[in-house]
C-alpha cells in the first residue's frame, strides 16, 4: 500500500465535493509503491522513498517571506492566491460583469460547478 496512514477525506462541503474527495481517497487505497522491476523505475531510488515521512496538508502553512511579485503582477480580472493546495485570498475586479470567482466548496445555490463542462475528463495525450 501506497499511503498506508491515509485519512478520511475532509467531511465538509456539498455533498458532490465529498463524493469527489472519497473517491480520490478510494482511488489511492490500493495504489502500490512502484518497483525498479518497472522499466520507468529502473534507474531510479524509489525504493528510498519513504511515504511515512509525509502527512496530508490540513490547513495552509503560514505566509513565507519571498521575492515581491509585485512587479510580476498582471493586470487581471481576478487574482487567486493559493497556498499549500488551500485558496487563501480572491481578489475580483468588480468592473467585469457576470464574473464570479469562489471556492468550491463556498458555493451556494443550483449554479453549475466543477463538471459542468464535461461529464468525464478527456485525456487527449492517450490516443
Amino acid at each position: 500500500m501506497l499511503f498506508p496512514s491515509l485519512s478520511p477525506p475532509d467531511a465538509s462541503g456539498p455533498e458532490w465535493l465529498r463524493d469527489r474527495r472519497q473517491a480520490a481517497v478510494d482511488a489511492l487505497a490500493d495504489a502500490q509503491v512502484p518497483t525498479t522491476d518497472e522499466e520507468i523505475w529502473r534507474y531510479s531510488r524509489i525504493g528510498q522513498l519513504d511515504v511515512d515521512r509525509f502527512a496530508a496538508v490540513t490547513a495552509p502553512g503560514p505566509e513565507v517571506s519571498g521575492p515581491d511579485l509585485g512587479a510580476a503582477r498582471v493586470d487581471a480580472a481576478a487574482h487567486v492566491v493559493v497556498r499549500d493546495g488551500f485558496v487563501v485570498s480572491i481578489e475580483v475586479d468588480g468592473t467585469v460583469d457576470g464574473l464570479t470567482v469562489e471556492r468550491v466548496d463556498d458555493r451556494s445555490g443550483d449554479r453549475p460547478g466543477i463538471g459542468a463542462a464535461m461529464a468525464e475528463p478527456v485525456d487527449v495525450f492517450a490516443r
